[in-house]
């Protein structure tokens, strides 16, 4: 039985999961939940997205609010992510429509292409699936992250720095556990703000810890380690209490 969320609360999902805003420290959250609306079993609308402020020195902040939403667009394996606003001065941010999700015929993602102020016409990441990893690739053929999947679950992201001579000299891994066993409401739904690394998931986790590292010649040395944890319940059907269904 399939039950769908009508909102998910904010601490339950992961902003740096989108390349676009990975490693990024400026955002903020205004908005305490993303709200779900659906259409024919569908979901077509996700109310709660990034607008981007000024800042200081020129700066821009992304800050997270109820007056951005996604429009989601379907055709076959295609999915279609429109960013919308409903405030009069969202000219404010570029445009960045659509994000356009690929499937194979089993649901997987394929590919996806982003598209940013530097780079209207989008950037393609593609995603191949080899035994228990995902290679994420861009469409120059470098890679950009791998996925580690175990029992069903996404336990670890990594990627690396170069330079510009193609010498390794960082890395950056992201760890999850804590699963439990019970069903992942967000299954496959890569294109749900916060929620793309659930994606890839059966199950549920509950902790997410992020190291950076330099590497050289004599290997590599942690720089930095941030864990966070949360907590949930279960409703009676036994789906995570991250919000209303």
């Amino acid at each position: 039985m399939e039950s769908k969320l009508k909102n998910c609360k904010i601490e339950y999902l992961y902003f740096n999961d989108d390349i676009t805003l990975a490693d990024s420290e400026l955002f903020g959250i205004s908005a305490e939940q993303s709200n779900y609306s659906y259409s024919s079993g569908r979901l077509t609308r996700v109310d709660g997205g990034f607008l981007m402020f000024p800042s200081g020195n020129d700066l821009t902040n992304m800050v997270f609010i109820a007056e951005v939403y996604d429009s989601l667009v379907y055709n076959d394996n295609v999915v279609s992510l429109f960013k919308k606003c409903s405030l009069a001065d969202c000219n404010i941010y570029p445009v960045v429509n659509p994000a356009v999700f690929h499937f194979d015929e089993a649901g997987n993602l394929v590919k996806i292409n982003r598209k940013t102020s530097f780079r209207p016409n989008g950037i393609n990441f593609f995603y191949t699936y080899e035994g228990n990893q995902i290679l994420e690739t861009n469409e120059l053929g470098k890679s950009e992250r791998i996925f580690y999947i175990e029992g069903g679950n996404l336990v670890k992201v990594t990627s690396e720095d170069k330079n510009n001579s193609g010498v390794l000299v960082g890395a950056t891994e992201t760890i999850f556990s804590g699963f439990d066993k019970h069903r992942n409401p967000f299954k496959k739904l890569f294109y749900v703000r916060g929620a793309f690394y659930r994606a890839f998931s059966e199950n549920n986790f509950n902790t997410i810890t992020h190291k950076v590292f330099s590497v050289n010649e004599q290997g590599r040395t942690l720089l930095s380690e941030k864990s966070f944890s949360i907590s949930f319940g279960y409703n009676a059907q036994g789906w995570p209490k991250f919000g209303d269904y």
